[in-house]
């Protein structure tokens, strides 16, 4: 209807060898897929397959596709606009590594290496330069790391260019310093309301064997390397410049993912979705419709708020005990008056789920 040529998936989340053929023949291909988790999974499984210069279109924002925008704005330039904004996968790719956890990073290095196998020759160059800066490494090393030569991880697919020799943390068989560290856990903190900080638990061990104590460094002050000194003092050294710490840090992560774990703590109380399950967060863990969950680590502090701790629902006759003493409460006065107290009492938690646009007010004599 605007001119352009398209193929529709239909929601098949695959393209055919025939039609693939004809897609790598055009100049320019762009991805625009649905907005939701599974369309922007299928467009980065497409991206991949299509090669490392196809066009990621940006979601739609509040409408599911193309189409819907459409029909509430049949106006050709909204759709040109959005294919004006998106970007090659591969560029896509490499702008997503600057912010990536440990994990993350070694599966982007490992597909961006794989783009650039497939990047035309004249743009070569540049690509690898970007990628050798995006990853920390100088052209040479991005070579190696190309050629696959000792760079295979334990399963296979993923490079990797670190490792502990002679007690000491090494990239690309040089060695980096006479200490080794390592993250033993990338701890997500959740407050309810910001976006989640990442922490990272590290634990050293100098070259000579001695032991340095585990400290607590968020994650975005651990590329600066700041924390080694202020935390272990003058006994470890760094053998590279300033300029270059990002191949220790790169080495601590690269050395730490076979065992690393990764952990979620709560920092409040209340609803959350927890694995798709709706949860109600308290000292003691989440209460879900399956009864009471301790594995969920929730950390309300040394304060008040330690108190906020719902202990397990009780099942039997301790559950139809439960509910005749709470229905006692209304024995205690008028009904006009315990009633609303009681059903505020069970609506407070409630409210997330059907807001209840009401304020109580008690008021009378003093006794």
């Amino acid at each position: 209807q605007l001119g352009f040529s398209a193929w529709a998936l239909c929601g098949l989340g695959y393209i055919s060898d025939r039609d693939l053929k004809l897609l790598r023949q055009r100049p320019v291909v762009y991805l625009a897929m649905d907005g939701d988790k599974q369309g922007q999974r299928q467009q980065r499984n497409m991206a991949a397959t299509i090669g490392p210069l196809a066009m990621l279109v940006k979601p739609f924002q509040e409408y599911k596709d193309a189409n819907e925008l459409y029909q509430d704005n049949p106006d050709p330039r909204l759709i040109i606009d959005k294919l004006e904004e998106a970007t090659p996968v591969i560029e896509e790719r490499l702008d997503r590594i600057k912010n990536a956890t440990p994990h993350e990073l070694q599966d982007l290095t490992a597909e961006v290496v794989f783009l650039l196998e497939k990047i035309p020759d004249e743009l070569a160059p540049r690509y690898k330069k970007r990628t050798s800066r995006a990853l920390g490494m100088t052209r040479k090393e991005l070579r190696r790391l190309m050629s696959g030569v000792d760079q295979q991880s334990d399963n296979g697919r993923t490079p990797i260019l670190s490792d502990v020799k002679d007690g000491t943390l090494s990239f690309l068989g040089e060695s980096l310093g006479n200490f080794t560290a390592r993250i033993t856990t990338e701890l997500t903190i959740d407050d309810g309301m910001n976006i989640p900080e990442v922490q990272y638990t590290l634990t050293g061990r100098l070259a000579a064997g001695t032991s340095l104590r585990s400290v607590d460094v968020p994650a975005e002050e651990f590329s600066s390397m700041k924390w080694i000194n202020k935390y272990w003092g003058a006994r470890p050294i760094m053998y590279v410049s300033r300029g270059k710490y990002y191949l220790l840090a790169r080495a601590i992560q690269e050395v730490s993912l076979d065992e690393m774990e990764q952990e979620r703590v709560y920092t409040y109380t209340g609803w959350s979705e927890i694995d798709g399950e709706r949860s109600y967060l308290t000292a003691s863990g989440r209460i879900t419709a399956s009864g009471s969950d301790d594995k969920v680590r929730v950390d309300l502090g040394q304060n008040n708020l330690s108190h906020y701790s719902l202990s397990a629902p009780p099942s039997g006759k301790a559950l139809d005990a439960a509910v005749k003493a709470s229905l006692d409460f209304l024995k205690l006065g008028p009904r006009s008056v315990t009633a609303p107290i009681w059903a505020a009492m069970y609506a407070s938690p409630l409210t997330e789920m059907l807001p209840l646009y009401t304020a109580m007010w008690l008021y009378g004599h003093t006794c």
